[in-house]
């Protein structure tokens, strides 16, 4: 850093003026490079405006105000991995500090402690507006605390290092965060569960009471067990990151009410002996605060769950207040058998022990984590792909609707009549499932009232047989098996 200008008065030799101008161009090819800024006086110039400086001693480049009263950092210089960051919206980089937002904001923060970043919406924004928070720090979390206000309705939220997340005003004096991914990484199936943010729906949108002791299979991926007595399961709207999420009303005498997924080996491998957060988002409307329990396990052997380990027995989540969403989580170390499979489940306990009480969940999401993220939120059609996997089903459209191909055998006429007449196909599965489906199930009669029977089944295909009923010809021309006004066509057995 040095002079930027050439004598202009006096003597001087040709070779000291080819000197001074060399000098001057080497300082502005550096950007007056330099420990201390650059002055009028060690420049020459009688105004420092629209000067760029490279302050080597905070790694910054920065930018003279036309006002000439300020520097303005504009990029920060990673001389250890030769990168230069964009400062966007931040005025400096530096172990703490603070941004208001407000409607002219934009760009990306640029985040290299963990000091934290105290984001205040004081001004009113425009629900829509957006930023991206970037934690480049090598090791330390951020913790992004609105001065005001909330982000995904709790107090804070934790960006893990190399994480960045896009920030969403929702209008309501508070941020919404959104498109979570991680640097070094492809993205995607980050977040163990399947069909965290209810999704899929190939059972229905809503079914009849679960009995008491009982546990059965409701949105896709998600168990539903009771104790003491039954509970109804229905879908209902999610919160502003998600469109659905499962409702449970309870009923008198109810002790416990629990949300299960069973993980299988091949996802939950990835969370062996490392440290892991589970979260979720729950609605509570029971009329007062709930506080749910969590358990996990892992089972004795690869998918084999006759004999599964407790991890975590019933330990006390978050408390959720009365009519508001409410983040829960709980952090653990996975054991290192956890890649035979993981269990876990959310229980709601005696909270719902009357049917005007009831509960939503959405956003449930397990990771390996040191704190609770933004949820993963997979696309639908990526998430239904992973559904079918263990499970496969058809909504009919009304009577006759196809449901597979194939074609009548062995038709044989005797006495006026036919004999043998039997029907063979088979159906197609859109993913390979999890093992060769076991059975399947269907509502309402068959074709003229005879109903397909299970055949020989792969990951990848169906067989199904029938046989015709009646002493007339079988519909020949007719060969696909069709189901006559049934509701509902499932593939079974492929669950966990």
């Amino acid at each position: 850093m040095g002079n930027l200008t050439v004598q202009t008065t006096g003597i001087f030799s040709g070779f000291q003026n080819n000197t001074d101008i060399n000098t001057a161009l080497g300082n502005l090819g550096t950007m007056s490079a330099g420990a201390t800024a650059p002055t009028t006086a060690s420049t020459g110039l009688s105004s420092l405006a629209g000067l760029w400086w490279h302050d080597t001693s905070n790694n910054i480049l920065k930018l003279r105000d036309q006002a000439d009263t300020t520097w303005i950092s504009v990029a920060t210089v990673d001389e250890t991995n030769k990168i230069v960051y964009g400062m966007a919206v931040r005025p400096n980089l530096v172990t703490g500090g603070s941004k208001t937002y407000d409607a002219t904001d934009r760009g990306a923060f640029t985040i290299r402690s963990n000091s934290g970043l105290a984001m205040s919406d004081t001004v009113p924004v425009t629900e829509g507006y957006n930023t991206v928070i970037v934690n480049q720090d090598a090791s330390a979390s951020l913790v992004v605390t609105p001065a005001s206000g909330t982000v995904d309705g709790v107090a804070s939220l934790t960006v893990s290092p190399g994480q960045s997340v896009q920030y969403v005003a929702n209008g309501s004096n508070g941020f919404t965060s959104r498109g979570a991914s991680s640097s070094g990484s492809a993205g995607g199936y980050i977040n163990k569960f399947r069909n965290g943010a209810m999704d899929v729906w190939q059972r229905g949108t809503s079914g009849g009471s679960i009995s008491g002791g009982g546990e059965v299979y409701t949105v896709d991926g998600w168990k539903v067990g009771p104790t003491g007595a039954a509970v109804s399961w229905t879908q209902a709207s999610g919160r502003a990151a998600t469109r659905f999420a499962l409702q449970l009303t309870g009923n008198t005498s109810m002790t416990a009410t629990r949300v299960i997924q069973f993980i299988e080996s091949f996802l939950s491998a990835g969370l062996a002996g490392q440290r892991v957060m589970l979260q979720a988002q729950v609605f509570n409307n029971t009329g007062g605060a709930i506080t749910p329990k969590l358990t996990i396990k892992h089972a004795g052997s690869v998918d084999n769950w006759s004999s599964p380990t407790t991890d975590v027995n019933a330990v006390s989540l978050q408390s959720c207040a009365n009519n508001a969403w409410t983040q829960v989580s709980y952090s653990f170390t996975a054991d290192a058998s956890s890649g035979n499979g993981l269990l876990a489940f959310i229980d709601f306990q005696s909270a719902l022990n009357s049917n005007s009480k009831s509960v939503k969940i959405t956003e449930l999401d397990i990771r390996v984590a040191p704190s609770v993220q933004p949820p993963e939120l997979r696309a639908v059609a990526a998430e239904l792909a992973l559904c079918q996997r263990y499970f496969f089903g058809i909504t009919a459209g009304g009577a006759g609707v196809p449901i597979g191909t194939g074609m009548f055998i062995n038709v044989t006429s005797c006495c006026s009549g036919f004999i043998g007449s039997n029907w063979a196909g088979g159906l197609p599965l859109p993913v390979s499932m999890r093992v060769a489906p076991t059975g399947i199930s269907f509502s309402g009669g068959g074709l003229f009232n005879w109903s397909p029977s299970f055949g020989a089944a792969r990951p990848d295909f169906v067989g199904l047989t029938a046989t015709w009923p009646f002493p007339t010809a079988p519909p020949v021309a007719d060969s696909v098996l069709k189901t006559l006004g049934a509701a509902f066509f499932y593939v079974t057995g492929a669950e966990l």
